[in-house]
C-alpha cells in the first residue's frame, strides 16, 4: 500500500456557490515520532485514526491523547499541533472541506475548539470515503463525498452527549465573540476579521453585541488589550512601546491615549503606581480609608 494517497474533489466550479464542499480526501501513514506544526490552515479538516496512538492540540489548549478511533477537527486560522507515538505510529484518514455553514453544522453536532476530539468512532463510516467516493474523480464522486460526510456528522450528532451541542442563539454568538477577542487580542483585530470568524454582518454583529454587553466591539477590544497591559506591566520590565505591541496596538501614543481612557492614568503613571503598592505590601503596609496600619504577623492590625 502506498505510504500517502490523495485525491481531490469539488462540488462546485466556484468557491460559494454551496454552503457546503468537500476538497480533499487522503490517508497517510505517519513515521514513528513524526510530527506537524504548529501551523495555521485556511480550511477545515476532518481526521480519523484508523491505527496507532499520537497527540493533538489546537488552539490554546493542552495536548489530547489520540488513539484508535478517534476522530478530530482543525479548524481555519486556529494553530494546531499533532504528533506521532514514537513506538504505535498513525494512520490517519482525512477529509478537508469548506463552506460558510461549516462552523455552525460542526456546533450543531457538538463539536467546537473547547471539544474538537471524539472517541471510538467506528471505522465502517470513514471507509466510505476511499471506495465508492473514490472510484473516479468527476462530479458523483464530489456529491457521494459530501452526502458520506454529512451522514458521518449525522453518526458523530448522534453520539455526543448534549451538553456539547450548541444552538446559534445570541448569547452564543456573543460568546464566540468573547472568546475570539480574548485569544487573539495581540492580533491586529478589525471589524471585518471579526465577522469573517463570526460569519455574520457587520451591522448586525454590532448591534447585537452592544445590545448584550452594552458596548461596541472595538470598546471590548481596547479593554481587553488594557487588561493585558496592565499585567505586562505588573509583571515585566517591558519598555511602553514592547507593551504596545504585545497587546496589539500599533501606535503607542494610541495605546497611552486608549489607556489612559480605561485606567484613568498613563501606563507609566501606573507602573510607578504598582510598585509602590508592591514597595507597601513587602514593608508590611497597606491602606485602608487614606490611614496606613503596618501589619504584624498572621494578620493582626496594630496600631
Amino acid at each position: 500500500m502506498d505510504k500517502e494517497t490523495i485525491m481531490h474533489v469539488k462540488l462546485c466550479s466556484e468557491e460559494g456557490e454551496t454552503p457546503l464542499s468537500v476538497t480533499c480526501i487522503g490517508k497517510r501513514y505517519w513515521e514513528p515520532g513524526e510530527s506537524i506544526g504548529f501551523q495555521i490552515s485556511n480550511i477545515y479538516a476532518v481526521l480519523y485514526v484508523k491505527s496507532g496512538k499520537g497527540i493533538v492540540t489546537q488552539g490554546s489548549l493542552e495536548e489530547i491523547p489520540l488513539d484508535s478511533g478517534s476522530l478530530f477537527t482543525l479548524f481555519p486560522r486556529i494553530r494546531f499541533r499533532f504528533a506521532a507515538d514514537a513506538e504505535n505510529p498513525l494512520e490517519l484518514c482525512w477529509i478537508l472541506f469548506q463552506g460558510d455553514q461549516c462552523r455552525n453544522m460542526l456546533e450543531s453536532i457538538g463539536i467546537s475548539l473547547e471539544h474538537f476530539v471524539v472517541p471510538n468512532i467506528s471505522e465502517k463510516f470513514i471507509q466510505p470515503f476511499y471506495t465508492e467516493c473514490c472510484l473516479c474523480n468527476n462530479e458523483i464522486d464530489s456529491m457521494a463525498a459530501l452526502g458520506r460526510l454529512l451522514l458521518l456528522f449525522g453518526e458523530i450528532g448522534q453520539r455526543q452527549p448534549e451538553q456539547y451541542k450548541k444552538h446559534r442563539n445570541r448569547g452564543d454568538v456573543v460568546e464566540k465573540v468573547v472568546y475570539f477577542i480574548q485569544n487573539y487580542y495581540f492580533f491586529p483585530l478589525d471589524m471585518d476579521m471579526i465577522c469573517d470568524y463570526i460569519k455574520y454582518s457587520r451591522s448586525y454583529l454590532s448591534r447585537l453585541f452592544n445590545n448584550e454587553l452594552g458596548m461596541t466591539i472595538p470598546q471590548y477590544v481596547n479593554q481587553v488589550r488594557i487588561w493585558n497591559a496592565k499585567k505586562l506591566l505588573e509583571e515585566t520590565d517591558l519598555t511602553i512601546q514592547e507593551v504596545s505591541v504585545s497587546v496589539g496596538f500599533v501606535d503607542s501614543f494610541y495605546f497611552s491615549k486608549a489607556f489612559k481612557k480605561i485606567a484613568g492614568i498613563s501606563p507609566n503613571q501606573y507602573r510607578k503606581k504598582y510598585n509602590i503598592e508592591i514597595n507597601r505590601k513587602e514593608e508590611g503596609i497597606f491602606t485602608f480609608e487614606e490611614r496606613q496600619y503596618p501589619v504584624r504577623a498572621f494578620g493582626f492590625v496594630t496600631e
